[in-house]
């Protein structure tokens, strides 16, 4: 932007974003249930591919991932247990946005209120509202997470289903459908908030160079959710791997947490505690870069009457917000 006095040109980082009374909430739940739906379809081969590399007894290459969901099931293997990861999905979603929207404007008022400064106000009101959303949408999703895993690495020569894998699971108790809950809290919830801290610390970083004025907002936003999607999982992958396999254990109790890391260490080092890595970037970052650029768009769009209507927004003109809108994209 220019200054009013004709001097020289210079960015300022400046967050201005829509008051969370002003969003119309079940339009934006609505519309980025449909959006992050159709994206959930398109990566959970990604997904399916992390799982069958945590899961292997003994070190699994990408390539022996593919072909052994190949032979196993065909093609319709890239997409177990798609369905069930679908319906518990849309209310993880939902209470993720409601959580995320509800949290943010609040921590970053009271940054304001302190005399925070724009990149440390925007770093540390995303990290509140991610640990926030991730803690909702962990409590809603983690019986889908239970089922869909079991299905991601099932033998579809067995004939199992959902229903079947659901029954065999609440067999020995309900709390079989939480099992690795209290592991998933402890990799998400800090996940969540590094995600957040660093997407939106990256943004009002970039923002404060004056080459940032010659980036489009695709790009800025998509090389931020490769950094975000980066540290969450640099940070977090030893504690996924140890997750997935205490939820596809039989019997009714898992073997403790300790007991699982020690093995994977003497199974294949370090390395163990990170297999998985590539597709769970991949996926962090596809998910993070598209549904950012999308829930932009979204917010802008839900906001109420008592502002312009959405066409005019999702047009040439964009809505002096577009500084910063932080997207609800993160955790899987």
């Amino acid at each position: 932007m220019e200054p009013p006095d004709g001097g020289s040109r210079r960015l300022r980082f400046t967050v201005v974003e829509p008051d969370v009374g002003e969003l119309d909430v079940p339009l934006l739940l609505l519309y980025g249930s449909g959006f992050y739906t159709i994206l959930l379809v398109a990566l959970h081969p990604l997904t399916v591919f992390k799982t069958r590399m945590q899961a292997a007894s003994t070190k699994m290459s990408y390539s022996e991932a593919v072909a052994q969901v190949r032979a196993a099931a065909g093609w319709r293997g890239f997409f177990a247990g798609l369905t069930p990861s679908i319906v518990g999905a849309l209310p993880a979603r939902s209470v993720y946005i409601a959580a995320l929207e509800a949290v943010r404007p609040r921590a970053r008022a009271a940054c304001e209120a302190a005399g925070v400064d724009a990149v440390t106000s925007a770093s540390v009101s995303n990290a509140a509202a991610g640990f926030a959303a991730v803690l909702a949408a962990q409590l809603t999703y983690c019986p889908t997470d239970v089922v869909t895993q079991r299905l991601m690495v099932a033998d579809p020569a067995k004939g199992e289903k959902a229903s079947s894998v659901f029954r065999s699971i609440v067999a020995s108790g309900w709390t079989g459908l939480y099992r690795g809950l209290g592991v998933s809290l402890v990799a998400n919830l800090p996940g969540g908030s590094v995600w957040w801290g660093a997407y939106g610390g990256a943004r009002a970083l970039v923002a404060r160079q004056p080459e940032a004025a010659r980036l489009p907002d695709l790009v800025e936003q998509t090389l931020a959710a490769i950094w975000a999607a980066f540290c969450t999982v640099g940070l977090t992958s030893p504690l996924d791997v140890i997750k997935t396999r205490t939820q596809l254990a039989t019997g009714a109790a898992p073997p403790p947490l300790l007991h699982t890391a020690s093995r994977l260490l003497r199974e294949d080092g370090v390395r163990g505690l990170y297999r998985g890595f590539l597709p769970r970037w991949a996926h962090a970052s596809l998910w993070g870069g598209t549904v950012i650029a999308l829930y932009e768009q979204l917010k802008l769009c839900a906001v109420s009457a008592r502002r312009s209507g959405c066409r005019g927004r999702l047009g040439g003109r964009r809505s002096r917000s577009r500084a910063v809108v932080y997207a609800a994209a993160a955790c899987e």
